[in-house]
C-alpha cells in the first residue's frame, strides 16, 4: 500500500490562509522517513520496482508516478501511474525489457496522457528503439486497432444488420476512418524509425470482415436428428450435453467450427462403435445442411464436409473435428451458447436460426475464403514496397495467407520453413 503526504513550502501563504502545499511525498505504508518519491506538479518519480501478483503468478514489475495536479490548499490532487511493466516473460534477452521500459517515459511521452492516448505511436517508437543500435534482418509488428474497431462497429454500417441505425451510420464511419488513419500514421512512423535504405516493407491484413445478420445454434439441428442429447442440470441452472446419449459433439466457437463423433476408444465417454463412424458423419452432414432460415428458406451453412476433405481450405491437424462446417455470409454462431457448456433451455425449443438478442459483432472466422456481404469482404490486403519488389505489380490471382510467408522468405533470400506450403508471388518480386 502506498500513502501520500502533502508538504507545504516554507515561503508564501496559501489561499484563504491555508498552507501552500506544493509537494507530494509518496511512501510505502506510512513510513515518511523513507519515501519512494517527492514530486512537484509535472514531475515523474524514478522507476519503482515491486513484486506483484499477475493473475496468480508472482512476478516483478516496474512503474512510475507523475503528479498531475496539486492545489495550493491540498484539496485537489491528481496522481497518475504508468502501467505496471513486467520485467520478464515478454522480451528476450531480458535486458531488452529493461531498456525499453527505461526509455518509454521521457523519450516518447512527457505526460501520462501522451503515453495512454497514443498506443500505436508507442509500438512504432518501440520498433525504432529496437532497431536504432542493432543489426537487424527482420522486424515484425502488429496493430490490433482496425480489427477491434471493425468488430465493434461494422454492423452499424450494414442496413441488413439488426444493429444498423441510419442516424448513427456517419458516426460509425468516422470511427472506422479514424482507425485507418491511426494505422496509416503507425506505418509511417515505423518507416520513419526503421525504413533505412535497402529495406523492403510488407503491410499485411490477415483478413477483412463482414457483418452479422442472424445468429445460429446448430446444436438444435443435431438434437432434432437424434445425434445430441441435452439434459437439465439443476446445479448449473441450465441444460448440458449428456455424453452417454450423444453420438455427436458440436464445436461452435468461430475458431473450432467442427463436429466430433463421440467415438468409442477415442473419446472418454464414447458410445459410437468404430463401424458406425461413417454413418454418424453422414447423418451429421445431412443435419447441418438441412437447417433452414424460417424467413428466407436459405441454409445458414455454406459448406459442410468430412475432415479429410478440408485440406484445400488450409484446415488440417489433430485439433480438427470429424466434420467441418463453414457459415454462409450474414450468419454466425450464437455467442450466447457454448454447446459443450451450460445451455439456456429457452434456446433448445426455438429454431436453429434466430435474430440477435443484443449487440452483434462484425466477424471473419468460419467462412469460405472471399466471403462477401453488403460490400464488405473477408479478404485481406498485402502491400509490398522497397528493395526487391516489382514497382506497380499487382497479384495475378488471389493469394492465400500461406503465400505471404513463402513470398517474404523469398524476398529475404532464406528458405521457407519445412512445413510451409505457400507459393511465392513471383510476379510481385519481378521474377515472372
Amino acid at each position: 500500500m502506498y500513502c501520500g503526504l502533502i508538504v507545504a513550502s516554507e515561503a508564501g501563504s496559501g489561499e484563504a490562509d491555508e498552507p501552500p502545499f506544493d509537494t507530494l511525498v509518496l511512501c510505502r505504508g506510512r513510513d515518511a522517513e523513507h519515501p519512494v518519491a517527492r514530486l512537484r506538479v509535472g514531475e515523474w518519480s524514478d522507476w519503482i520496482t515491486e513484486e506483484i501478483d499477475d493473475e496468480g503468478e508472482a512476478c516483478t514489475a516496474r512503474f512510475r508516478f507523475q503528479l498531475g495536479a496539486l492545489s495550493p490548499g491540498g484539496r485537489e490532487i491528481a496522481l497518475f501511474r504508468t502501467p505496471m511493466f513486467r520485467t520478464d516473460a515478454w522480451a528476450s534477452p531480458t535486458e531488452v525489457a529493461d531498456r525499453l521500459i527505461e526509455a518509454s517515459i521521457g523519450a516518447r511521452a512527457r505526460t501520462i496522457g501522451e503515453l495512454n492516448n497514443n498506443p500505436a505511436g508507442g509500438v512504432a517508437w518501440m520498433c525504432g528503439e529496437l532497431c536504432r543500435d542493432a543489426e537487424w534482418d527482420l522486424l515484425f509488428t502488429h496493430l490490433p486497432l482496425p480489427d477491434a474497431v471493425l468488430h465493434d462497429v461494422l454492423n452499424e454500417l450494414h442496413p441488413g444488420s439488426p444493429q444498423y441505425r441510419a442516424e448513427s451510420e456517419a458516426q460509425a464511419w468516422a470511427r472506422v476512418t479514424e482507425a485507418m488513419a491511426v494505422a496509416d500514421r503507425f506505418i509511417g512512423e515505423v518507416l520513419k524509425a526503421c525504413g533505412e535504405e535497402g529495406v523492403a516493407v510488407a503491410v499485411v491484413s490477415p483478413h477483412g470482415m463482414i457483418p452479422t445478420v442472424k445468429y445460429v445454434w446448430l446444436g438444435k439441428a443435431l438434437i432434432d436428428a437424434g445425434l445430441s442429447t441435452y439434459v437439465t442440470d439443476e446445479d448449473a441452472a441450465g441444460m448440458c450435453l449428456h455424453l452417454p446419449d450423444s453420438q455427436a459433439i458440436l464445436g461452435d466457437h468461430p475458431l473450432a467450427q467442427s463436429v466430433w463423433v463421440n467415438l468409442q476408444g477415442r473419446e472418454p465417454e464414447g458410445i459410437v462403435p468404430p463401424e458406425q463412424y461413417e454413418r454418424v458423419r453422414t447423418e451429421v452432414l445431412d443435419a447441418l445442411l438441412s437447417v433452414r432460415d424460417p424467413f428466407t428458406n436459405a441454409c445458414p451453412v455454406a459448406l459442410a464436409l468430412r475432415r479429410e476433405q478440408a485440406g484445400f481450405l488450409g484446415l488440417a491437424g489433430d485439433a480438427l473435428g470429424d466434420v467441418v462446417y463453414l457459415m454462409a455470409p450474414g450468419y454466425a454462431a450464437d455467442p450466447r451458447v457454448c454447446s459443450t457448456g451450460v445451455v439456456d433451455p429457452s434456446l433448445i425449443s426455438v429454431d436453429a436460426v434466430c435474430g440477435s438478442a443484443g449487440p452483434v459483432q462484425g466477424v471473419h472466422h468460419g467462412y469460405l475464403p472471399g466471403a462477401e456481404l453488403g460490400g464488405f469482404t473477408t479478404n485481406g490486403v498485402l502491400l509490398l514496397a522497397g528493395a526487391g519488389v516489382s514497382e506497380g505489380a499487382r497479384g495475378a490471382a488471389p493469394l492465400q495467407l500461406a503465400d505471404v510467408t513463402a513470398t517474404l522468405c523469398s524476398l529475404l533470400g532464406i528458405e521457407a520453413p519445412a512445413n510451409a506450403d505457400g507459393l511465392v508471388a513471383a510476379n510481385l518480386l519481378g521474377r515472372n
